[in-house]
């Protein structure tokens, strides 16, 4: 199962340590506060994520749930 992890800001590959408009930034921080389905809690930075159902989940998060329902 494919995964990404989002860089936290000020980092190398993060968006900017400030507010700023630059698109990829403005779209990391979005895809960084999207709820889990599973824990109800953002996605966050420096945690693996993965794509289910069109949904973000953590990726431990998809796996116990994948669990749970075998």
């Amino acid at each position: 199962m494919a995964y990404g992890i989002l860089s936290p800001p000020g980092t190398d590959y993060g968006p900017c340590s400030t507010l700023c408009s630059h698109q990829d930034c403005l779209e990391t921080r979005r895809r960084s506060q999207e709820l889990c389905p599973f824990c109800k809690k953002p996605i966050g930075y420096d945690v693996p994520f993965t794509h289910y159902e069109n949904q973000t989940w953590h990726l431990s998060c998809l796996q116990d749930h994948i669990e749970m329902e075998s």
